[in-house]
């Protein structure tokens, strides 16, 4: 049994660990052969983000269409890595006070 903030820092130290570990390997894959997949992915995204383009631009408006048309192309390994680590600390935090909250020590006089 640890105390509420022991707990809670051992959590979000595993977390942050997870994230990084799985973080490098996304890096590691979607980096190998040059970028060759994630040039792929990005094309393949720009063509479907187009086949939808009047859809889009009706409910949204021509600005958000380019915004999202920049974002997709900005897309690289770095980027979906740093994502990764990102997400996993922000969805990682309410589990990791939770599980603290269930595992702490109790003080019995």
């Amino acid at each position: 049994m640890l105390h509420f903030w022991e707990g809670l820092i051992v959590a979000n130290f595993t977390n942050f660990v997870a994230a990084c570990i799985s973080s490098s390997c996304l890096y590691w894959y979607f980096g190998a052969n040059n970028g060759d997949l994630i040039k792929l992915f990005v094309d393949q995204s720009i063509q479907e983000l187009l086949s939808y383009k009047a859809q889009i631009v009706k409910q949204e408006g021509l600005n958000y269409f380019i915004d999202l048309m920049n974002q997709i192309k900005l897309i690289t390994p770095a980027s979906i890595a740093s994502d990764e680590v990102q997400q996993k600390m922000i969805l990682g935090f309410l589990p990791s006070i939770m599980i603290s909250i269930y595992f702490r020590r109790q003080y019995v006089k």
